[in-house]
């Protein structure tokens, strides 16, 4: 008999399936990304606070205000996705997608009229640099930078 002949063979089901990784096989439940756990809560019409609940960015904001400022967070809630997207954020700063930031002496800016431009090279050219962003996009910015429960955003500043 040959030396094959004797070896063990898999299952039709296991030979046609992907290997699994190792978080696959010790885990029986889906994580959630970071993203999904952090989220953005208006306070009052002024002010917005990054938590992981309502009443942690409550908590927090007490503790920032004072007691004696209850009134100022009775209307709290969670920002919908739509909010997210059509609410804007001021940066400091110019800035372009790429994240280069505005070097007015620099080779690779212009101002066109309106805006400072960022050049990206052939065959992209010259992209508009911005001034602000959504909600959503500097919610994901301060997620990759580690966040932490902290005034989000305010009008009054």
């Amino acid at each position: 008999m040959p030396w094959w002949m004797g070896c063990r063979r898999r299952k039709r089901s296991e030979k046609h399936q992907a290997p699994r990784t190792k978080l696959q096989r010790n885990s029986k439940h889906q994580f959630m990304s970071n993203q999904e756990t952090w989220k953005v809560f208006r306070l009052n019409d002024c002010d917005w606070w990054l938590a992981r609940s309502l009443v942690e960015a409550v908590e927090d904001a007490m503790k920032v205000y004072g007691a004696d400022e209850a009134d100022m967070v009775e209307d709290a809630r969670e920002l919908s996705d739509e909010e997210l997207d059509k609410t804007t954020f001021r940066l400091e700063a110019w800035e372009c997608e790429c994240g280069a930031p505005l070097n007015k002496v620099g080779a690779d800016f212009r101002w066109n009229g309106s805006a400072w431009e960022h050049h990206h090279g052939y065959p992209i050219g010259h992209v508009a640099m911005r001034k602000e962003i959504s909600f959503r996009e500097e919610l994901t910015r301060r997620i990759k930078a580690g966040a932490r429960t902290e005034p989000f955003a305010s009008t009054e500043c």
